[in-house]
């Protein structure tokens, strides 16, 4: 079926994004996909490896240091969602901009509480929220002009547009709100996926020891050094394990889609109805807005076995790929939508994720706190689906955390 994002969620997202690529369609989303595309090819992405690697370093020294002890007796409960998404938005300032928010230094600059500060009121003030990043990105941009050789995403996407015939560039407003897009998409969307994974990692020690024991595998054969792209590869229940998370609760679980002309959508599942009568296709009018549901297609038996709603990573070590229909850009889910539409940094966001729990793992033990009103940890479809519970205000997400021995 030919669609296109519905008109009043174009409005919605130009409101906080302005004309970045996540609220454009038809010619402009083509026209801006092929100037950012060169961003993310994957010899680019491989050379933010040591900064993934870097901060997760960092952050594991930060707890080790101030909030993890060495005494066995000691249950400290750390909201690992604050300083996941403090360990990512440094990620994406200095990967996407070159720029230091020294989120995890806990440096107080003007534009990291002002960032903050929009951020959480964005949804509430969304004008205020793309006033400032505006102004804000208008000097970054011109810092990115003056690296020629700067590695950084803005820097790449930048000589990109230079080198395009002038009718293919992107204007000035849709470079300026590029950043927008990245800063708003590319921080707290993956801090929230790797919360969810923490959090089913503790629920399940013998994978958690399972993934420990592969790191360390990996680690004693290249020398206990950085790891690579395909030491990734190499740790293929690790990867499971992430997959079978982002099965479970992918972080942006709708997607709304409005048909741009009569069409017929066949079912690959048909609906019986009450009468008896067995529905193969829907028809659909033009302009009928249908609503993507990744949770549902995430959690479908037909697709995942009669398991699907249970924890089983190792239904990506098994998987019979002729059996289903790709859909999708990464491990046949829909966490990142598909098609021209699909998440064009996914494979940024996976390589962030893999690192920095790779990095957790192999430093420390997760588990759940005692189970009560006041810990017991609640989904909340809030624009994304983030963990809420009752004894705090706020996004929340506490775990028991040791330093492995």
């Amino acid at each position: 079926m030919k669609s296109a994002t519905p008109a009043d969620v174009v409005k919605s997202i130009e409101l906080l994004f302005g004309k970045g690529i996540g609220g454009a369609h038809g010619e402009v989303h083509q026209r801006q996909r092929k100037i950012m595309t060169p961003a993310f090819f994957a010899p680019q992405l491989r050379t933010f490896l040591s900064l993934f690697q870097n901060s997760a370093s960092k952050l594991v020294q930060i707890w080790k240091e101030e909030l993890i002890t060495t005494d066995p007796s000691s249950q400290p409960l750390v909201n690992v969602t604050g300083w996941l998404s403090r360990t990512t938005l440094d990620i994406i300032g200095e990967a996407g901009f070159g720029f230091q928010f020294g989120s995890l230094d806990n440096t107080k600059t003007p534009l990291r509480d002002q960032y903050e500060n929009i951020f959480v009121d964005s949804f509430l003030y969304p004008s205020r929220y793309t006033k400032f990043i505006r102004k804000f990105s208008r000097g970054m941009i011109k810092e990115s002009m003056i690296k020629d050789d700067g590695k950084d995403i803005m820097s790449v996407l930048l000589r990109a547009n230079a080198s395009e015939n002038p009718n293919g560039q992107l204007t000035e407003i849709e470079v300026i709100d590029q950043i927008n897009t990245l800063l708003f998409a590319g921080h707290d969307t993956t801090a929230n996926s790797l919360t969810w994974y923490l959090w089913e990692i503790a629920k399940h020690p013998e994978s958690q020891e399972r993934v420990r024991a592969e790191i360390a595998a990996v680690r004693a054969k290249n020398g206990g050094g950085e790891l690579s792209a395909a030491d990734l590869d190499n740790m293929t229940f690790t990867q499971a394990t992430l997959k079978e998370s982002m099965r479970l609760h992918p972080i942006v679980y709708w997607i709304p889609r409005e048909a741009s002309r009569d069409d017929v959508i066949p079912l690959a599942l048909p609906i019986t109805t009450k009468s008896g009568e067995q529905v193969t296709s829907i028809p659909v009018k033009k302009g009928t807005q249908i609503d993507i549901a990744i949770d549902v297609y995430n959690r479908l038996p037909e697709v995942w076995g009669p398991d699907a709603d249970d924890w089983n990573p190792e239904r990506f070590l098994n998987l019979d790929k002729s059996k289903q229909t790709s859909i999708g850009v990464f491990a046949n889910l829909m966490n990142f939508s598909g098609g021209v539409h699909s998440c064009i940094g996914w494979r940024f966001a996976v390589l962030e994720m893999q690192l920095i729990a790779v990095t957790l793992l192999e430093n420390f033990e997760f588990s759940l706190p005692p189970q009560t009103e006041k810990t017991r940890i609640y989904r909340k479809p809030a624009g994304l689906m983030l963990p809420m519970t009752e004894g705090e205000r706020g996004v929340w997400m506490g775990l028991v955390v040791k330093s492995v021995d």
